[in-house]
């Protein structure tokens, strides 16, 4: 009697542990979460993209446009009298200093590339860096790096032009990257 005893006893231990655990398989939940996104222009978001310091010497080829930032390279900068150009010259190369600027207003560092493959001529483009005080980097590679939050990077642009261009030569899009640094070098 005993033995039967002790087997009815581990079988109703199984079955109450079987009964606390349970299998904890749920096929399917639906919850509904309050969500809150604000978009903002260009100048006000995470990464900002801004044409308000005092550093952008060259900021009339950039512009707002529905709040994104639009790069013209036409038309006369300035008001003199012989301020009645159209365009680029050919068989030129043109540098713009200090353009626009490229700010992490976030709280965690970046890394930042600008990616150029949406234009029609990428290889015409050079996208190159200056410190904030004014001082360029290498004006003839395109700039990639870190911003560290809270601080930014002014970006210029050179552009090499064909020896004979049409009234649209270029048209295009640019892409500003900004990636989590950490997760960058993790392949994540």
């Amino acid at each position: 009697m005993e033995r039967r005893k002790f087997v009815i006893g581990v079988g109703s231990l199984a079955t109450g542990a079987a009964a606390a655990v349970g299998t904890g398989a749920v096929s399917q939940q639906n919850s509904t979460r309050a969500v809150s996104a604000s978009v903002v222009n260009d100048n006000n978001g995470l990464l900002g993209l801004n044409l308000d310091d005092s550093t952008l010497e060259n900021d009339q080829y950039a512009s707002y446009n529905n709040g994104e930032l639009t790069l013209e390279f036409d038309g006369a900068s300035n008001d003199g009298a012989f301020s009645s150009s159209s365009g680029l010259n050919p068989d030129s190369t043109l540098y713009f200093d200090n353009v626009f600027q490229i700010r992490n207003q976030s709280e965690e560092d970046l890394h930042i590339d600008i990616d150029k493959s949406g234009l029609d001529n990428p290889g015409a483009f050079t996208f190159y860096g200056a410190s904030l005080s004014g001082e360029n980097f290498d004006r003839d590679s395109d700039w990639n790096g870190q911003a560290n939050a809270g601080f930014g990077v002014n970006i210029g642009v050179k552009i090499e032009t064909p020896s004979s261009l049409g009234s649209e030569w270029e048209t295009g899009n640019i892409v500003i990257d900004a990636t989590d640094p950490d997760h960058q070098n993790n392949g994540q």
